[in-house]
């Protein structure tokens, strides 16, 4: 079922949001994108709360330069208060220099992201994310 503009926008700014937040390592408002009861999985990662969720991510190096590039979602409103969507993602990985930009480690994957999306009280969440690689690199 096509989804409502609003639903779609809401939707849609918590896929740019993560990217945005993950790749800044603002953790706690990472959380706040998904479900106290969210999932999170991809390959050798499955998390099963908020709580995990922000633990595990807060556990990245700081030092670790990042960008999560992510296409427009396409969500298709599954019930009132449920949606569902998937998003290609472009992973690249970088190191960080003392001045001026990072140095480009290269494009590292080509991945979905396949995302529940349910309402709540506070708005559209992330219910559960799972992340499917389609190609790595090496």
């Amino acid at each position: 079922m096509m989804c409502s503009d609003e639903v779609y926008a809401a939707c849609a700014r918590l896929t740019a949001a993560f990217a945005i937040l993950v790749d800044a390592h603002r953790n706690d408002e990472l959380g706040e994108l998904f479900t106290q009861d969210c999932s999170f999985e991809r390959p050798g990662v499955s998390l099963g709360s908020r709580a995990e969720l922000v633990t595990f991510m807060s556990a990245r190096p700081r030092d670790q330069l990042t960008r999560h590039c992510c296409t427009p979602p396409l969500i298709e409103q599954t019930g009132e208060d449920e949606a569902k969507g998937v998003t290609y993602l472009t992973f690249y990985q970088g190191e960080v220099r003392e001045e001026g930009p990072g140095k480009l480690l290269g494009v590292t994957a080509f991945a979905e992201y396949h995302d529940l999306f349910r309402k709540t009280a506070d708005g559209w969440r992330i219910a559960a994310r799972r992340v499917v690689p389609i190609m790595m690199a090496g």
